[in-house]
């Protein structure tokens, strides 16, 4: 029997907590019977094919089974039958008719299917498959093909795929699990054979316009051949996106891009992942990733595998273009071409600086070396004392460098190979940050059974067994700052959380968050100043704006999505100044991530919407599109560029640290005053930083604009738009206030 990853055992061990067929309803519902027309959500049964292709043709009808629940109730062999993708993909995905319902296999195998391209062809956004096996062929001649789905754009979890995935043409992807992901794949195992354009053990591809898609705690033993990017996880992730505690064993073997997670990664977060599957071919070949651009991140990852072909052959990636690496290993066992060896962890690096804390490693006579010659190690490029495991060189590395960014490693269940150590949640504080009275309660809870909460109440960073250990509410006398982790054995410390209150008074930026000068312009009209402060009923602007006639009023607005949450003032202060709207009249969506779209409209009404000299003439921008304007203007005045290739990729996200950039290019521009800076040095995760924002973030934390939940730059992570409308109000407080 195969040997299967630990992501693989996670799942096989979860199915055995699902429902069997006998706790689900006696009878079962005749799909047959069903109609657009009498359709009523519910729970249905699914048995035989035909169920299966009555469940296709009512999604193809337009009924998506929002709110129902679809049980399979055993195995099924499709052998001969003809049974076609459940819900389909069109583009727009308005047009699409996706299954938004909730599917679970419940460890079910669906075998003997031959179809063009996915037992799925579309999962909606709020649709679900779960605990499913499939076995078969998968083929698409013109298109992607994916063995659960061909589209995702909800949740794929826990579903293992051992069927072979091929499509034939030089535009698509394919995937074992997921052609394209627009959504989230979770603890899925790959065991088929994957071939395609563009081919990954998990997901062909995160496409342009994808918005924060996500693959995790997964893992593939397929072999991999792409014709131009294939991944042992994903072939092609070319938007902001996370790759994260996933494993690969399976070849991957092909031309361009190969890597052992990720054939290309581009502005994609790679993290706690291990490759131990050969590497071949010709082309940008790596260990980890074949190609990095755009900001990609390396981190906490490794390579025990082969990596050999012709071109750009690296321990970690074949190419770097972009991005960052931190925190990673690889062993010396690489070859270029058969007669010609290379130790090198990056085939070629155009930004070799952008390296921290990564090493190669050997073995010689049972004793583990770090070999420094083409890596750093403790801090130098020299070779290191010898220890008697990989896993105890790995600890003592961890230990000599940034303790906050790489997690200790465990021997992996039944084996030596090292495992990251899973790591406690964060407390949560109840109420969040704010202004309040005096005997206020706060709680500190967390998500980790039977962790034990440590904080302290001066702003000094928590220590176990030191600090004070939570028992019961901590009851606010005074404005404090409380800073909380959680601890657990034999698991990482939590980030550390951070809530400011003010007691007894508010502080200046909650002062009248939804209030702004209003200019009136003739009868019955006005003019919302923008750029504009209220505080004790004095108006206060930016340099050079005139409020003589203005009068303050009260227009910030509520949603019922941001009632207790700690971004309410900042959300009525931007929609009092009409930067952002909500996203439905009852809705702001503020944990939501902001896209570049969304980031040059918003910073386009800021400066009263002024035109652009010329339309944007990005290939992804439309005129008719609501930030085209924005864009144009943005792209104009140097506040954003495009991100090549004439694209702009507007539903792309937005980094904190890119955000905190516009701002600074911005504040720069407007001939604000940006000589304010700090040291980031008490920020445990400033090694994340890219090298260009660095003075940035410096400005922005010395000055005050700088907003944190947590404690941390987080400065690669997606900026929400509640985290956007806050770091708008504080810019405002500092540069619109009067001196």
């Amino acid at each position: 029997m195969k040997k299967r990853g630990i992501a693989a055992l996670l799942a096989a061990l979860l199915m055995t907590l699902t429902l069997s067929p006998a706790a689900l309803a006696a009878e079962s519902v005749d799909l047959a019977a069903v109609t657009a027309e009498n359709y009523r959500a519910g729970v249905y049964h699914v048995s035989d094919a035909k169920d299966l292709e009555n469940l296709s043709r009512l999604v193809a009808a337009g009924v998506d089974f929002a709110g129902s629940r679809i049980l399979l109730t055993g195995d099924i062999d499709l052998t001969g039958a003809e049974v076609h993708p459940i819900g389909g993909y069109a583009y727009p995905y308005a047009s699409s008719t996706p299954f938004n319902g909730r599917f679970e296999g419940q460890g079910h195998v669906i075998r003997g299917v031959s179809n063009s391209g996915g037992l799925f062809g579309c999962v909606g956004k709020e649709g679900v498959v779960r605990w499913l096996e499939v076995e078969g062929v998968f083929q698409n001649k013109d298109g992607y093909a994916g063995g659960v789905a061909i589209y995702n754009y909800g949740l794929v979890e826990h579903c293992v795929n051992r069927a072979e995935v091929h499509h034939h043409d030089n535009r698509s992807a394919a995937g074992g699990i997921v052609g394209a992901n627009y959504g989230i794949v979770r603890g899925c195992t790959n065991e088929g054979a994957v071939l395609g354009h563009k081919a990954g053990g998990i997901v062909g591809i995160h496409p342009t316009g994808a918005m924060n898609p996500v693959v995790e705690g997964s893992a593939n033993f397929g072999k991999i051949s792409g014709s131009s990017n294939g991944g042992g996880i994903i072939g092609v992730s070319q938007v902001t996106s996370i790759i994260r505690s996933c494993e690969n064993r399976g070849l991957v073997f092909g031309n361009g891009g190969m890597g052992g997670i990720v054939g290309m990664a581009g502005n994609t977060t790679v993290q706690n992942c291990f490759n131990r599957g050969d590497v071949g071919g010709t082309g940008d070949l790596g260990g980890i990733a074949g190609a990095m651009v755009y900001g990609a991140f390396l981190q906490n990852c490794y390579s025990t595998a082969r990596v050999e072909g012709i071109g750009n052959a690296g321990g970690l990636v074949g190419q770097k273009a972009d991005g960052k690496m931190q925190n990673c290993y690889w062993l010396y066992d690489i070859n270029i071409t058969p007669n010609l060896g290379t130790k090198n962890m990056v085939g070629y690096d155009f930004n070799s600086i952008a390296t921290v804390n990564c090493c190669p490693f050997t073995i010689d006579g049972g004793l583990w070396y770090p070999s420094g010659a083409n890596g750093i190690f403790m801090g130098e490029q020299t070779t290191g004392p010898a220890y008697t495991s990989l896993i105890e060189v790995l600890n003592v590395w961890v230990e000599s460098f940034a303790r906050q960014t790489c997690f200790n490693w465990t021997a992996e269940p039944g084996s030596t190979y090292p495992v990251l150590l899973e790591q406690a949640i964060s407390p949560t504080a109840t109420p969040g940050a704010g202004g309040y009275e005096a005997g206020t309660p706060v709680e500190l809870t967390t998500e980790t059974d039977d962790a034990v909460i440590w904080y302290t109440l001066d702003g000094t960073a928590p220590v176990p067994n030191v600090s004070h250990r939570y028992t019961e509410p901590i009851h606010l006398a005074a404005t404090t700052t409380v800073k909380a982790i959680a601890v657990k054995a034999g698991m990482e410390n939590s980030p550390v959380a951070t809530e400011i209150y003010f007691v007894g008074s508010v502080a200046p930026e909650l002062e009248n968050p939804g209030m702004v000068a209003v200019l009136a312009e003739g009868y019955g009209s006005y003019r919302v100043l923008r750029q504009s402060l209220v505080q004790g009923g004095i108006i206060t602007t930016a340099p050079g704006i005139d409020a003589l006639a203005a009068v303050p009023q009260n227009l910030g607005r509520s949603f019922e999505d941001t009632a207790g949450h700690w971004s309410a003032d900042a959300v009525r202060f931007v929609t009092a100044r009409n930067l952002f709207l909500g996203v439905t009249d009852t809705e702001f969506a503020p944990d939501a991530a902001m896209t570049r779209g969304m980031l040059v409209t918003v910073m386009h009404r800021l400066e009263e919407e002024p035109a652009a000299a010329a339309p944007a003439v990005f290939h992804d921008v439309a005129k008719s599109d609501y930030f085209a304007n924005g864009v144009a203007w943005a792209a104009e005045t140097g506040l954003v560029n495009g991100v090549g290739d004439d694209l702009f990729a507007p539903g792309s996200s937005i980094t904190r640290e890119q955000l905190i950039a516009i701002l600074y290019r911005y504040a720069a521009a407007k001939g604000f005053d940006v000589s304010a800076t700090d040291d980031l040095s008490g920020f445990s995760d400033a090694g994340q930083l890219s090298a260009y924002a660095e003075p940035a973030l410096r400005w922005a934390v010395g000055s005050g604009v700088f907003y944190s939940e947590n404690g941390l730059l987080d400065a690669r992570a997606n900026a929400t738009r509640a985290q956007v409308a806050q770091m708008l109000m504080n810019f405002g407080n500092v540069y619109w206030r009067s001196r």
